[in-house]
């Protein structure tokens, strides 16, 4: 009989886990073309396979100090890990320098010059670059401008008026938090009842990403673990102590410590336990927080309650075994 759920490492939906992942060696690009950059080394740590082309992390290394123009069309976080990393937000002109344990997060819509020498771990959705070997080394394969794709072209307005913006067209597409990695959890008094102890800070809120992206510091203070089933991508880089975290799915266990990397996808059930620090990153966003007489509060965007849900139908046939014709019903017994 085929096992639709198989253990032992064949399924899809299984934990990816970095070990010392902020000192993997980074590879020079050699093939600038796609990218406003004048040098640039990285590696994909969580790749765009892991994840169905939907979050892509790892470390990038920018060795000059030279400025460099770039206008983005997806969401980024990106922790400085060493060196000074200097942008300017060409909306306001106001420039950042980051240094260690400093994190920008980029949105959709930025235009912004970025450079100096630094070494910085990165999160973004959705993918902009994928990367290939090629005869002349390294290549970036930019996901936006693909060559020859067939585009259908959008209607012409009715008429153009004069009219002043509604919205304010100076809001800021760019979030610079100093010395992120130091920033004070808050303990969670209502859980949803999803986890049993909990203390955390969203660095990167789901309102500055327009309830795409989160990105924070999470804490878990007692050895006692919890199930859980994920919705969302998620990446956790180990701070501090000690995360074991079990696939329920293939059973492989794994015991991260300070600069380990974990990658759940969505429909994974896994369990956590263990004392520790992480810096976490979501998309999308299925948590919302919020403050009450009685403490910080979880929303839980996924079970809201009293939903109003439309159930699935039932299936036509329940296959013990499967299906190699399509004319084959009636063979199954439910």
């Amino acid at each position: 009989m085929v096992s639709y759920l198989p253990r032992g490492g064949t399924s899809p939906i299984r934990t990816k886990f970095v070990k010392s992942a902020l000192y993997t060696s980074v590879r020079k690009v050699d093939d600038l073309s796609s990218t406003p950059l004048d040098a640039w080394r990285q590696i994909d740590l969580i790749n765009p396979v892991d994840t169905n082309v939907t979050m892509v992390c790892g470390i990038a290394d920018h060795p000059t100090t030279k400025m460099n123009e770039e206008t983005f069309w997806w969401h980024q976080v990106a922790l400085c890990i060493g060196g000074e990393m200097v942008v300017q937000d060409m909306m306001n002109g106001n420039i950042y320098r980051a240094h260690e344990g400093d994190l920008y997060y980029w949105a959709p819509g930025l235009r912004m010059r970025l450079g100096g020498v630094f070494q910085a771990f990165f999160a973004k959705t959705p993918i902009p670059t994928r990367w290939i070997n090629t005869p002349e080394g390294k290549m970036a394969v930019d996901m936006f401008e693909l060559e020859n794709e067939t585009k259908f072209p959008p209607s012409l307005p009715h008429e153009i008026r004069n009219s002043e913006p509604k919205y304010s067209v100076g809001r800021s597409r760019m979030k610079f938090i100093r010395s992120a990695l130091n920033t004070p959890t808050v303990q969670v008094s209502d859980t949803a009842g999803i986890m049993n102890a909990w203390s955390q800070i969203d660095l990167v809120n789901a309102i500055d990403s327009d309830l795409v992206l989160v990105a924070g510091i999470a804490e878990h203070p007692i050895e006692e673990g919890y199930v859980c089933l994920h919705r969302r991508h998620q990446i956790a880089l180990i701070l501090d102590g000690e995360m074991i975290n079990e696939d329920l799915h293939s059973g492989e266990v794994y015991r991260a410590t300070k600069g380990d990397l974990l990658y759940w996808p969505p429909g994974l059930n896994h369990r956590l336990s263990g004392k520790f620090k992480a810096y976490f990153v979501q998309t999308p966003t299925n948590r919302r927080w919020i403050m009450t007489p009685d403490g910080k509060k979880m929303i839980d965007l996924v079970n809201l309650e009293g939903e109003i849900l439309n159930p699935g139908s039932d299936p036509d046939e329940i296959g013990a075994e499967p299906l190699i014709d399509a004319c084959n019903i009636g063979k199954y017994s439910g």
